[in-house]
Formats: structure tokens, sequence, C-alpha cells
């Protein structure tokens, strides 16, 4: 686990309750998020170009699901780009396909059309940073 990956956890933990809260995700903490994966970056742990694919791969479905007014907001397309960048394509996968499910099962058991996105993200990404921690044991 890099540090960025590390210290990201807190600014994605305010945004998930700021958007369980409020239905806002607060931009400062999508900057911090992409800081983190600056600081990949400038310490050597990442390249810069899989920063950038991350963000433009997982940035751009996002946003492509969100133009099809799938109850995506603008929020969750540029948390998805931070954290696309800070994890890259792959480990963004792992974290945004089970979000994506849960989320459709708690709709549908809810009976909702529309919930907070965040908070599914933190949790998967929370499962993943535990299960890393617990793989280098």
């Amino acid at each position: 686990m890099t540090p960025g990956v590390f210290l990201s956890f807190f600014p994605l933990s305010y945004a998930a309750l700021s958007d369980f809260q409020r239905r806002i995700i607060p931009d400062r903490t999508v900057f911090l998020i992409f800081s983190c994966a600056l600081l990949n970056v400038a310490i050597g742990q990442v390249t810069l170009l899989s920063c950038v694919l991350g963000a433009a791969a997982i940035g751009g479905t996002i946003l492509l699901a969100a133009g099809a007014n799938m109850g995506i907001g603008g929020g969750d397309v540029k948390l998805c780009a931070a954290l696309g960048a800070l994890l890259g394509i792959e480990k963004m996968l792992l974290v945004l396909i089970p979000a994506l499910l849960s989320l459709i099962v708690s709709g549908k058991l809810q009976k909702k059309t529309s919930l907070p996105f965040a908070p599914y993200v933190w949790g998967v990404f929370y499962i993943l940073l535990v299960a890393e921690i617990l793989q280098r044991r």
C-alpha cells in the first residue's frame, strides 16, 4: 500500500459522510485525493502515466454514465476520477464494480431511485485497504 492510498482514506471518509448527509461531495476532498495520487508519483511509487490513464478511463466511464442520466452526479464523476488516478484502472475497478452492485441492490431493496454513491465507494475502498494491510502480514 502506498502512502497516498493510506492518506486518501481520510478525505474519502469525509466525502462519504458528506454525500450521505447532504448529497454533496466537497471539491476539497477530491482535490486532496488527487494530491495523494500526486504524492505517489512524486515519491516514485507509480508513474504519472498510470495516474493520468486511471483518472481518464474511470472518470470518463462514470461521466458517460452521468450523461446517460443514470443518477450519477458531478461529484461522483470527480471522486471516481480522483480515485482512478490514485489506484489505477485495475484496482479502481475492484472498488467500482462492487460499489455499483451494492448500490443497485440497496436501491432495489429500499425501493429508492436515488442514493448517495460515495458511501458505497468508501465501504469497498475500506475493505480493499484492510485486505492489503492483512496481506502484508
